[in-house]
């Protein structure tokens, strides 16, 4: 005998806020409506960041459930959330997520659907069970008004027909989705866990969490879902744990992030952001006495003196640890939060990414510029390059001489042969020759 019954699977959904252009995302597990005898033995969550600069992730989660009783036909459904704007009520955003009502307002949802929907916001969903792809509906709450239903949690609804058979069965899902992004957030996600414990035993078996966001990635996490640290595993960089606060911070050199805890019981949501960098004063030409570095690929490339300019091109090295010799270079990135001495690590131009390495020769060539430059500095050249003119132009010695043409000429013999040593450095291929070489 075949015995029908609902599954839900609620994932990363999204709200457009139609004035700021923000997305708001939230998440769900696959969780049961009607099926007491189904237990969740194994769920792997993997969230991927699509690149550096991107807002999109890709969900790729993995459901082991085990049915013990007989094999059933089910109807499962993916939620995403509605768009929704600032005309809401007060208190919209504030309401609970009601499975009952939910579950009535999908079903009418389902059968009063009479064309193909869309939903902008979440691409090449698809899913899997057991193996076999899966095709689906999607439907949508717009005829229904919003009291009816615990909105703004759900306003598209995917759904497909699968048979589960008794013991083990796989569920593999996917999908691409917007997450929010605001002047202060580069991105920010949830997902929720707690439904999970809606299954027998209230309970997942086996849980693992893998994020995967990137090199040079700094983002926090919200201590709604884990109480113990030691449950995290990190392949390359370190955690700082916030402990007055109510996250940690995750500092991502390469590699995965991973959460992993057998007998889960979740107690609250997935919370991931990351925040804006914002330059002191809002200057974008680096000084070390006003600004802080961030963990993140560095938003300067030019700076306005010569210790500055060492320091920003010692960033690469410190994100990975290198302890430094010179005190002013050291004495800076102490006072960096993330700074995390790795007395193993040595300096080499190999550790470092294309990105770093492409990054750090842009600053190298601007660096040689300004060695070539200062004797024509001396004499007042007014410079037309922004790099060189910015630099310059924060000396204390550097007066602008308009009348000055520059030549090489016009130079003492000591300036003239100093000039030679630094156009015969430009042809060599050892960084440390330009990284410590003092600009005057």
């Amino acid at each position: 005998m075949k015995k029908i019954i609902y599954l839900i699977i609620l994932g990363f959904a999204t709200i457009l806020y139609a004035n700021d252009s923000e997305y708001y995302t939230s998440g769900n597990q696959l969780v049961p409506l009607e099926s007491p005898n189904v237990r969740l033995d194994k769920e792997v969550l993997k969230i991927t960041r699509a690149n550096s600069q991107s807002n999109k992730f890709l969900v790729d989660v993995t459901y082991q459930l085990y049915n013990k009783g007989e094999a059933r036909d089910l109807l499962i459904g993916f939620e995403s959330t509605g768009q929704v704007g600032d005309a809401e009520s007060e208190g919209f955003f504030d309401k609970k997520y009601d499975v009952k009502k939910l579950l009535n307002a999908e079903k009418k949802a389902i059968k009063m659907s009479t064309k193909k929907h869309e939903n902008e916001y979440i691409k090449n969903f698809k899913v899997t069970v057991n193996g076999k792809h899966i095709n689906y509906k999607v439907t949508n709450f717009d005829h229904i008004a919003k009291d009816k239903f615990t909105s703004p949690f759900v306003g598209w609804l995917y759904y497909f027909p699968v048979h589960l058979k008794k013991g083990i069965n796989k569920i593999h899902q996917t999908y691409l989705f917007s997450s929010e992004t605001s002047v202060k957030q580069r991105y920010g996600l949830s997902y929720i866990l707690e439904t999970a414990q809606r299954w027998k035993s209230g309970k997942i078996k086996d849980f693992t969490l893998i994020l995967d966001l990137g090199e040079n990635e700094q983002f926090n996490v919200a201590k709604t879902f884990f109480d113990d640290n030691n449950n995290w595993q990190i392949e390359n960089g370190y955690m700082k744990d916030n402990i007055k606060g109510d996250y940690i911070k995750f500092y991502i050199i390469s590699g995965k992030v991973i959460f992993h805890k057998k007998n889960f019981i979740p107690t609250g949501t997935i919370w991931i952001y990351a925040s804006r960098y914002f330059p002191n004063n809002g200057k974008f030409s680096f000084d070390y006495k006003e600004h802080t570095l961030p963990f993140q690929t560095t938003f300067f490339d030019t700076a306005t003196d010569a210790i500055s300019l060492k320091i920003l091109k010692a960033q690469p090295f410190a994100r990975k640890g290198y302890l430094f010799k010179e005190s002013n270079i050291l004495n800076y990135y102490k006072k960096c939060p993330w700074y995390h001495i790795n007395r193993k690590y040595k300096k080499s131009w190999k550790s470092l990414t294309i990105q770093e390495r492409k990054w750090f020769l842009k600053l190298t060539k601007i660096e040689k510029k300004i060695l070539q430059n200062i004797p024509y500095a001396k004499r007042g050249y007014v410079f037309k390059n922004y790099s060189l003119s910015r630099y310059f132009e924060n000396q204390k010695w550097y007066k602008k001489n308009p009348k000055y043409k520059a030549s090489f000429s016009s130079l003492s013999l000591s300036e003239q042969k100093w000039l030679k040593k630094i156009n015969k450095l430009q042809a060599s291929k050892d960084i440390d020759k330009f990284f410590f070489m003092p600009l005057f």
